[in-house]
This record gives C-alpha cells, structure tokens and sequence, in this order.
C-alpha cells in the first residue's frame, strides 16, 4: 500500500513530515500526498467534465493540431500507448506563455506557448489555471520538504525550479472503441 502524506503535516511540523516523506522515498519508493484546496479539485473536475460533454465541433474549435505546441483537445483515438489505441479523449495545457521560436534552444523550450480554450466554455480556463497554479505551489512546497529529508540546505533545489514548467491534462475515457483518425 502506498503511504498517504499530509501537507498540513509539513505546515504544522516540517520535521514531522521530512521523515516520514525520506521513510516513504527510500522504502517504497512511492507515495499520495493529501493537499488543501479541494474545492480548486472540484471545479476543475466539473468544468472538465462540463467540456467533455460538448458537441465535438465545439471541443474540435481547440484542435491540439492548431498549436505549435501541441496543446489542446484530442479526439478518442489519437493518441497510442505500445501500438494500441487509448480510449481517451484529452485536453492539453502546460504554463502559459508567448508562441515559442521556430528554432528556439534547447529543443524543450519550443514547446513554450499559450494554451487554447474553447469558445463556449471560458470557465474551463479559470478553473483548470488556479488548480494548476495551486499545484505549482504544492511542487513548491514539496520541494522544500525534500530538501530537509535528504539533510540539504533549505532551498538548495530552488535553482533548478526558478522557471516553472508544468504540463498537465485532462481526460475522459471511454469503455467504448474509438475509431483511430490519422
């Protein structure tokens, strides 16, 4: 069974919390974190299921293929994992941002760009940025808290998190076959 750990446990008592996250980390290698914020977790999953249920021209208007980020929907059937077709429709996003350079280096970063939000839904974006920026500072947080379990200077990983970068979806999937589309 994987632990369960509790952020307000490294807000109350962040030596508490160090150990049983280094016990967690070196014993299984593994573990759930419980956060706050639960109604940021329910508008996000209600806004998500809200977009799910439009009509496909609707969903199609953000076409991750629009995006030279690739970032927004994907239709049931375009994605594979090991040569198999997922039964999942998806909406991408990651940090918004300014369209990336055609030729801009390292090769990560032309991945930076803006998201895509669908015409008939502006709440999706409210909703799906705040959980995204509340998870930012979870990451924050946890990244702190690894730094007093592995006996580091506080902040000492800071360095390699200045920029944020994050990458998320959401998806519905479907216990029906999706037709694959090229």
């Amino acid at each position: 069974m994987l632990p369960l750990l509790e952020l307000s446990t490294w807000r109350r008592d962040p030596a508490r919390f160090a150990n049983e996250l280094r016990l967690a980390a070196h014993g299984v290698g593994f573990f759930m974190l419980r956060h706050d914020r639960h109604e940021l977790c329910t508008a996000a999953l209600r806004e998500a299921r809200r977009f799910f249920a439009l009509p496909s021209a609707e969903k199609e208007y953000i076409d991750y293929r629009k995006s030279s980020a690739f970032r927004g929907y994907m239709a049931c059937g375009l994605e594979n994992t090991g040569g198999k077709v997922d039964m999942r429709e998806q909406i991408e996003l990651a940090v918004e941002g300014p369209v990336a350079e055609r030729n801009a280096m390292p090769v990560y970063r032309r991945l930076a760009g803006p998201n895509q939000w669908p015409r008939a839904q502006p709440e999706l974006r409210g909703a799906l940025m705040q959980f995204a920026g509340h998870m930012e500072g979870v990451g924050r947080e946890l990244t702190s808290a690894l730094c007093m379990a592995m006996r580091l200077p506080p902040n000492s990983l800071e360095p390699l998190f200045r920029e944020p970068h994050w990458q998320a979806n959401a998806r519905k999937t479907s216990s029906k076959a999706c037709v694959a589309i090229a």
